[in-house]
């Protein structure tokens, strides 16, 4: 997370003020934050591959079964300052994690698979688990809330957009009760698109949130 925090800096060194939009997206001072995003990028994209060629699948899986629940769990591995340059750079540790542990299953089991091998299966299915006790208030995050958020919410844009075979995978009632965590971190869109992706079998669930929308 050094790596992040370097980037980072540009946003957050000197006197921090308010985001402002222009045409040319949101600044923090004169540096563009989709340029700080793209940055966090690249470094998640090195960082997968060296996980990936130096230890494989196998290394993978304990990554996201093992080392990644103990980092969100440790405040000292993920902590950052307050304010709102602390927010921020959480924010982007959050982001960089999510590409991070994405491109690190992608590498092992691929994406458009019609039928995914069965450790990638379960390696989705365990850490989707891990997520949603986390949203249902069921596992305690220690981590900064930001960092929390944004992991959750960009790792599981990416499989909408770029893995849609994973979610289709997933086991029914989990994907039901993930959808409801995400929902309330106001994720609504996500949500409802993490289960039309579900299917046939989680259909009742996004009419039933459909129907709420419409109510609102």
């Amino acid at each position: 997370m050094l790596s992040v925090r370097d980037i980072a800096s540009d946003l957050t060194k000197g006197v921090i003020r308010k985001p402002k939009k222009t045409k040319f997206g949101i600044k923090y001072g004169q540096v563009s934050l989709a340029r700080s995003m793209a940055r966090v990028e690249h470094a998640a994209l090195l960082g997968a591959s060296l996980v990936w060629i130096s230890g494989g699948p196998k290394f993978v899986q304990y990554l996201i079964s093992e080392t990644l629940p103990s980092w969100f769990l440790s405040a000292s591995m993920l902590e950052d300052g307050g304010g709102e340059s602390g927010v921020m750079v959480a924010m982007l540790k959050g982001y960089a994690l999510a590409f991070f542990v994405f491109l690190s299953i992608e590498f092992s089991w691929g994406i458009d698979n019609s039928h995914p091998p069965k450790r990638l299966a379960k390696v989705i299915g365990l850490h989707m688990e891990f997520l949603e006790s986390a949203l249902n208030r069921t596992t305690s995050m220690r981590c900064h809330s930001a960092t929390w958020e944004a992991y959750v919410s960009w790792f599981v844009s990416l499989m909408v957009s770029r893995a849609p075979s994973w979610i289709q995978e997933a086991d029914e009632d989990l994907l039901k009760r993930l959808s409801r965590g995400l929902r309330c971190m106001d994720e609504h869109e996500l949500a409802l698109r993490l289960l039309e992706i579900g299917g046939i079998r989680v259909m009742g669930a996004a009419a039933e949130m459909i129907i709420e929308f419409k109510r609102i």
